[in-house]
């Protein structure tokens, strides 16, 4: 509601007075000003994403210090160096990625989100799932073949996730392995489905993979099953199948085709919740 006017606030001697009282705007001017400028300054940055409630005792990072750990998610590639202030590590089909110092007793990978290009973020957009799915999942199952999720962050203006950060040896420009191998994890799922080992020179097709595919009809994998696990059937399930299904998607040479570890885990969920 705007200021009355000055004649109102005076009545019927506004006639009389009226030359006497300045203009409320021009008292006003400088003290608004200065207000308004002490306001924004100190004022937070606002977050477009919504307030989530996750089922995880994962820890929530404050993204302020993760701006901090990545030298505010500096773009000049990683070098490996304490003192480097270098950051980044790529960028991929979901978000960016950097490296993160300080913020706990180890160095750490930071994943930064992409959001749609919205002015809020909503609980039921496709990131926030992404996220959610994410956190709830990671944080409960792991496998040495899988990157391990230490914490997220969702206050800021986009969604963080924190992973371990695993550095590959001998390193000239940054390369840094962050240990998420979809390809990895496929071979390890044909190693439970057939009980052969990942590499033999004495067979045909010495890596597992090639093995497969020069045995195997590209749906089934029925003549390598490894019957000595047992019966792979549950609920009229073939799991041996199904899991076969998982680890061809994971085999896919076309990084933007395979799967992402969320919908690998899903999948993994789902099929366990079946028996």
């Amino acid at each position: 509601m705007g200021l009355p006017s000055i004649s109102s606030l005076l009545g019927d001697k506004s006639n009389e007075t009226i030359s006497q009282v300045p203009q409320i705007s021009v008292l006003l001017r400088n003290d608004t000003s200065t207000l308004v400028s002490r306001s924004n300054s100190n004022a937070p940055r606002a977050s477009p994403l919504p307030r989530l409630s996750l089922n995880t005792s994962m820890p929530n990072f404050i993204y302020s210090d993760l701006e901090t750990a990545t030298n505010y998610f500096d773009k000049t590639p990683y070098r490996n160096c304490q003192h480097a202030k270098g950051r980044f590590l790529g960028s991929g089909a979901f978000g960016s990625v950097y490296s993160g110092l300080n913020i706990i007793d180890k160095p750490i990978v930071v994943k930064r989100l992409y959001l749609d290009n919205v002015d809020i973020v909503k609980i039921d957009n496709p990131v926030t799932k992404q996220f959610r799915n994410e956190v709830e999942i990671l944080s409960k199952y792991r496998h040495e073949n899988l990157v391990s999720l230490v914490g997220y962050s969702c206050d800021g203006p986009t969604y963080c996730l924190l992973y371990d950060l695993y550095v590959t040896g001998g390193i000239s420009r940054g390369e840094v392995s962050v240990k998420l191998d979809t390809f990895s994890f496929g071979v390890v799922l044909l190693e439970l489905i057939t009980g052969l080992e990942p590499i033999n020179e004495h067979r045909e097709g010495c890596d597992l993979v090639t093995h497969v595919e020069e045995i195997c009809e590209e749906d089934s994998i029925a003549p390598l099953i490894d019957l000595k696990a047992g019966s792979w059937f549950a609920k009229h399930i073939n799991f041996a199948e199904e899991l076969y299904r998982i680890a061809v998607k994971c085999l896919e040479t076309k990084r933007r085709k395979q799967p992402t570890v969320v919908e690998i885990m899903a999948k993994l969920i789902e099929l366990v919740s079946e028996v």
